[in-house]
């Protein structure tokens, strides 16, 4: 009797071990029309360590994986987690990207629970609001043995809000000459911004003295 309790209890463990270990996570996001946004998407595996991933990214109409101005899709690895590891991210069709990460020593990521990936996600100009599913699929883990594991999609929501007003970086609803003082001050260190959203104006992925300078000019159309 006691061995067959011994034996429930050991296989008890391994299912339990199965449902809490190895699953990529992403928390909802929000974002307002011509808005980018990162998001972290990341990996709960408490009793695996892997050395290489691939999966595919399916984001709603409307969302994109933002460009730098290289035209480079913008992802990055957790800068503490990764070692000689190198992403490949593509986009496969319209709204599907591949992930993809290995490392030519076949080094293990460094902690096995946190953030594993950076994506910037932008949204369209003219995306239609409300709440949208984006979903992570074909998912393939590697363990440096070559053993693979393969999991269940996992799905969060994007949530497009009301259009952003560019350059409305203190939220007041009006461009004026407020905002360009708040955005300097800003870029100088002195003070915050109510909507940094919203100080985005040339369209690119910094906020600094380009901005300003887009601004004036909007304010003085």
């Amino acid at each position: 009797m006691r061995h067959y309790r011994t034996m429930i209890l050991v296989v008890l463990l391994a299912i339990a071990g199965r449902t809490l270990a190895d699953n990529l996570t992403v928390e909802a996001v929000t974002l307002k029309p011509g808005e980018t946004r990162q998001v972290a998407i990341c990996l709960e595996n408490p009793q695996k360590a892997y050395v290489a991933f691939q999966f595919d990214l399916v984001l709603p109409e409307g969302i994109n994986v933002a460009k730098n101005e290289k035209g480079k899709l913008i992802a990055s690895l957790d800068g503490d987690r990764k070692d000689d590891h190198t992403l490949n991210v593509s986009e496969k069709s319209s709204g599907t990207y591949r992930l993809m990460t290995f490392s030519m020593s076949n080094a293990e990521f460094s902690g096995t629970t946190g953030p594993l990936v950076y994506v910037t996600l932008q949204a369209d100009a003219a995306v239609e609001t409300g709440e949208k599913t984006a979903t992570v699929t074909s998912q393939v883990f590697t363990e440096s043995s070559g053993t693979q594991s393969k999991w269940a999609d996992v799905s969060f929501t994007i949530t497009v809000g009301t259009s952003l007003l560019v350059g409305d970086v203190t939220g007041n609803g009006i461009v004026d000459g407020d905002d360009v003082t708040a955005l300097a001050n800003y870029i100088v260190g002195r003070g915050t911004l109510a909507n940094e959203a919203a100080a985005y104006v040339n369209g690119d992925e910094r906020i600094d003295i380009a901005d300003v300078v887009a601004l004036i000019g909007i304010i003085a159309q």
